[in-house]
């Protein structure tokens, strides 16, 4: 933990001298943030580090969508893997209204 603070605060204290770099004497040249810094909308940030299960999404942290296996595609309404019609065994059949796999019942 103490090394990421400690990365954390070289990371803000070269953004911030990035940044006033990059807003006196470097106006109209390609800007240059250092290690642990990006460019965004013309001056230098802090680079986003993000936790297990979460990837950077326009410079902020948002959760990484689940690889979904075969037979199961990804729902976007409970961003998890739901079965497909294939997926379905025999004996069971695929219910739309709940996306699973139901089992055959006999009338």
């Amino acid at each position: 933990m103490k090394n990421v603070k400690m990365h954390f605060f070289a990371v803000m204290a070269a953004t911030s001298l990035a940044a006033m770099v990059s807003t006196g004497c470097n106006r109209g040249r390609d800007l240059e943030c250092a290690d642990g810094a990006v460019e965004k909308d013309g001056a230098c940030v802090a680079e986003a580090i993000c936790g297990e299960g979460t990837v950077v999404m326009n410079g902020s942290c948002v959760p990484q969508e689940p690889e979904c296996g075969e037979g199961t595609v990804l729902s976007s309404s409970t961003n998890t893997c739901v079965p497909t019609r294939d997926a379905c065994a025999e004996g069971t059949s695929f219910d739309g209204a709940t996306d699973s796999c139901v089992p055959d019942t006999e009338v």
